[in-house]
């Protein structure tokens, strides 16, 4: 507020990648949760920017349903992000691994009204 570089927003504005260079040298010299209290008793919008584990273990994002926890065939407990869509008549669970190779060929197939015996016969020729 005190530097006439940015004294008014057109200054601001201007000149941002100066401004914005002595903004993040001056938020260096102390870590974010030491930051955090004094910009929100200014009333400044902020927020940390977290890594991928501290994303995962935020309370918010847990209390949101952001992520939930599967039983993953290869790689045993798993923390998911579920698909943000969310139909009020036709619920989405996207809470299941992905299906390994091959899993749902004759699901698939029957639902193409392919029979047992022409199955069975695609998996002779090595088709499937």
């Amino acid at each position: 507020m005190t530097d006439e570089r940015f004294d008014n927003a057109g200054k601001r504005i201007k000149d941002r990648e100066t401004l914005n260079a002595v903004v993040e040298e001056h938020l260096m010299t102390r870590k974010t949760d030491e930051w955090m209290p004094t910009l929100e008793a200014e009333d400044i919008f902020c927020a940390p920017v977290l890594d991928y584990q501290q994303v995962l273990s935020h309370e918010q994002v847990r209390a949101n349903g952001y992520t939930a926890e599967i039983d993953h065939p290869r790689a045993g407990r798993a923390t998911v992000i579920p698909t943000p869509i969310a139909f009020s008549e036709t619920p989405v669970d996207s809470t299941r691994p992905e299906p390994q190779h091959g899993e749902h060929t004759e699901e698939v197939l029957r639902e193409f009204g392919f029979g047992d015996e022409a199955i069975a016969r695609l998996r002779s020729d090595r088709i499937i």
